[in-house]
């Protein structure tokens, strides 16, 4: 069963949704292992499937899921999708609430314009050792 914490509760789970705001959740097929909380973009059948990002396209996050094994959802799994609300993600970076947030080629997102996409912004500031704060796409 999932379980949702607010934005101000701590501490966040990669991949958790952050607060019960409007989200839209969508259902596809990994067509490789995803990890929870990273960026995905359409798969090769774009409205069935999902690939981890390129930080050339994206759809959505990765939402957590406590019924699959090692932080991940593996292959040919039904991911759920988190393309709009709010979102618990790891940065590279330092962020402060309302700075834009990118994806880059590796996956990993931060505040850093420079070859990457921008998704959304920062809804938190990272203020743990843990470098988890709420995006919102």
């Amino acid at each position: 069963m999932q379980t949702d914490f607010s934005m101000y509760s701590e501490p966040f789970v990669i991949g958790q949704r952050a607060d019960c705001s409007l989200n839209q959740i969508d259902s596809y097929v990994a067509e490789a292992n995803i990890e929870f909380g990273t960026a995905v973009k359409r798969g090769t059948t774009k409205d069935k499937q999902v690939l981890p990002s390129d930080g050339k396209e994206f759809l959505g996050i990765a939402l957590r899921n406590d019924l699959c094994a090692a932080g991940l959802y593996k292959a040919k799994a039904m991911v759920s999708v988190l393309t709009k609300g709010r979102v618990a993600v790891m940065v590279t970076e330092a962020v402060v609430a309302g700075d834009k947030a990118y994806v880059h080629a590796d996956g990993t997102f931060n505040k850093t314009a420079e070859d990457g996409l921008e998704i959304g912004t920062f809804a938190s500031t990272q203020e743990s050792e843990n470098n988890l704060v709420i995006l919102e796409i």
